[in-house]
């Protein structure tokens, strides 16, 4: 096994993050599925508060037992095991081709890639770092990166980029208005 340069620098190691889509997938099921419940019930004119409660609560104890493991393993995982993708310190970032001073850093985006559509040349969540004479993609950084960055320059210019979160924005305002259309054409 070919061995990673990046354990032996000292400062906070950013590691792949194994357990995010399970931890995603099951909150958006926490959320969506009683939100399903509510529309299609007031749709149907068969809307009861105290039976929608208790469906929601139902919802959100299942996939919260459903969740604790995948956040257990997600906490193991920030600290002690996962591939280590980038180590910040007070020099810069340390990366697997060498070390970005924070000097020379103008901005870093975090760019959220969902799986399917169109190929692009990143398939996976990554950080784009601006440095004044290029730009470096670390791949698979996960969205704590950010707040590492913070930690240690809070005038760094390091946030999610609008592409981003123009996307998450269309998809959340898509199935809001999607849902209660479903039942027309039912």
């Amino acid at each position: 096994m070919k061995k990673n340069h990046l354990r032996e620098i000292n400062g906070d190691k950013i590691r792949w993050q194994y357990f995010t889509w399970p931890i995603l997938i099951l909150l958006f099921c926490m959320i969506f599925v009683p939100y399903c419940i509510f529309v299609f019930s007031l749709n149907m004119g068969g809307f009861n508060l105290s039976k929608w409660l208790s469906d929601l609560l139902i919802c959100a104890e299942v996939c919260l037992v459903f969740a604790i493991p995948f956040i257990i393993l997600s906490l193991l995982n920030r600290r002690y095991f996962g591939k280590i993708i980038c180590v910040i310190n007070e020099d810069g970032i340390h990366h697997k081709d060498g070390l970005i001073k924070w000097d020379d850093i103008v901005k870093i985006e975090y760019e959220i890639e969902l799986p399917g559509g169109v190929v692009k040349e990143n398939l996976f969540c990554h950080s784009v770092i601006h440095t004044k004479k290029q730009r470096i993609t670390l791949i698979h950084t996960p969205i704590f990166f950010i707040s590492k960055i913070k930690k240690y320059k809070p005038s760094m210019d390091a946030c999610i980029s609008k592409n981003s979160k123009w996307m998450i924005g269309f998809i959340i305002i898509l199935l809001v208005i999607a849902v209660p259309i479903i039942p027309l054409f039912t």
